[in-house]
């Protein structure tokens, strides 16, 4: 008996010696899905699945939460996922096929080149950024998922999506009616919305967000700038650059010691002499900014000057003398109608706003302002009249692409859905 139990543990001991010694070629052409009698291989999910477990990572450390790659449910909820994703696409490309919406020789031949142009740019980042060999680069890269066959497959599945979609959306349109329809409706979403918060009007306007209602309260004002010397712009934008980190991560202190409860008393002390840290870094170089652009003023003092005079002027031609000396980067309705202004508006800078709004009557021209730019020279341009705008080419265009891109993203969903659905499709995630 005893004998028989012996060599029954030898029998099993080369059984797990021999399973331990995997043919990797074999491993990879297990099959571990099929869709319609396609198989979809081991090795193909693999690539696909490494990409998916770095992105995960990725957005879990993004977002301050843990992520353990070990975990056993992690492991099976991704390679879920990573065989539930290549069915799909493997479906949806045999439907474009079955439609003649497969990809030509010359799609096919566009994405490899693209696939290739996107894998040699990160390759080429990354010896660059960490001062790698290519080797090393090309092994950092895999280590993480971010092969050429990856980024081939994901091109190749975007490409069939987009072909596909292109066709299920290809009979829909959108009627007048149901353009003036969402007209009204946005006019009405946005007198609200700026009843509600009237600076979000010029801010809508300095992003460039379509329009369409204008609240009351605000005027145009026209802004000629002269600006510092190069050197001094230089120095303060290093120093603004600095600010703006030192703020930050001040920022992200304070918000970890005000909302993360699992912070224990060690860590709170940390944080807390780091906020103070960066305090103090915000301090000093706010002060070093205003330093700096004092001393530049200082040097365009007589130019500012010289240049205030001729606004003043009777009979000055200000959009002339804009075009002249203004030194302001920006473009369009923001130089030739002004920028918007109201009470509260934070999009400026204090002396900006300030000096805008204590000008009278349209038409008046302000003294020199200063600001960490140099200096302003103001014109009330013009009051902004409240009410809806006009629908114009420009919004019905804008309003018309979004309806359609809906209805056809709708028709394409629903397509979707079917194809898939219809699909006979199989995984065998133990084999994968």
């Amino acid at each position: 008996m005893k004998k028989w139990v012996a060599i029954l543990l030898m029998l099993v001991l080369a059984l797990s010696l021999t399973g331990c010694q995997q043919d990797p070629e074999k491993e990879a052409a297990k099959v571990v899905a099929e869709v319609n009698g396609e198989a979809i291989t081991k090795g193909e999910a693999q690539v696909v699945y490494n990409q998916m477990m770095m992105e995960m990572q990725y957005y879990y450390n993004m977002y301050g939460y843990s992520f353990d790659a070990t975990d056993k449910s992690v492991i099976a909820s991704v390679k879920s996922e990573t065989l539930t994703l290549m069915s799909e696409n493997l479906a949806l490309e045999q439907k474009a096929n079955e439609l003649g919406l497969g990809l030509t020789e010359e799609e096919t031949a566009s994405v490899d080149e693209d696939a290739q142009n996107q894998y040699d740019e990160m390759i080429s980042n990354l010896m660059t950024q960490y001062s790698m060999t290519e080797e090393e680069a090309v092994n950092t890269a895999e280590e993480n998922g971010s092969t050429l066959a990856m980024i081939r497959y994901f091109l190749r599945a975007s490409a069939i999506e987009t072909k596909l979609r292109d066709y299920a959306g290809k009979d829909e349109t959108v009627t007048d009616d149901e353009i003036q329809t969402e007209f009204d409706s946005r006019v009405a979403s946005a007198k609200e919305s700026y009843e509600t918060t009237p600076t979000q009007y010029g801010t809508d306007v300095l992003n460039g967000t379509t329009v369409y209602y204008r609240p009351a309260g605000y005027r145009n004002i026209q802004n000629l700038v002269i600006a510092l010397p190069d050197d001094v712009q230089s120095t303060v934008q290093e120093l603004s650059s600095q600010l703006y980190n030192a703020s930050y991560y001040k920022y992200m202190y304070d918000y970890q010691l005000a909302n993360d409860t699992s912070l224990d008393d060690e860590t709170k002390a940390d944080y807390t002499a780091k906020s103070a840290e960066y305090q103090q870094q915000v301090e000093d170089l706010q002060a070093q900014i205003s330093a700096a652009s004092e001393e530049g003023r200082a040097q365009i003092q007589q130019k500012a000057e010289e240049i205030l005079a001729l606004c003043k002027a009777e009979g000055a031609d200000f959009d002339a003398l804009m075009a002249e000396y203004n030194a302001d980067t920006a473009t369009g309705a923001l130089i030739t109608e002004g920028y918007p202004v109201c009470d509260g508006i934070t999009s400026y800078v204090d002396s900006f706003t300030e000096g805008a709004m204590a000008l009278e009557n349209v038409g008046d021209i302000s003294d020199l302002i200063a600001s960490d730019y140099g200096y302003h020279i103001l014109k009330y341009a013009s009051d902004v009249q409240e009410g809806p705008v006009e629908l114009d080419e420009a919004h019905r265009a804008e309003i018309e692409s979004g309806l359609l891109t809906t209805k056809q993203d709708a028709a394409y969903t629903a397509a979707r859905d079917e194809w898939i659905g219809a699909a006979k499709i199989k995984t065998y995630a133990r084999k994968f």
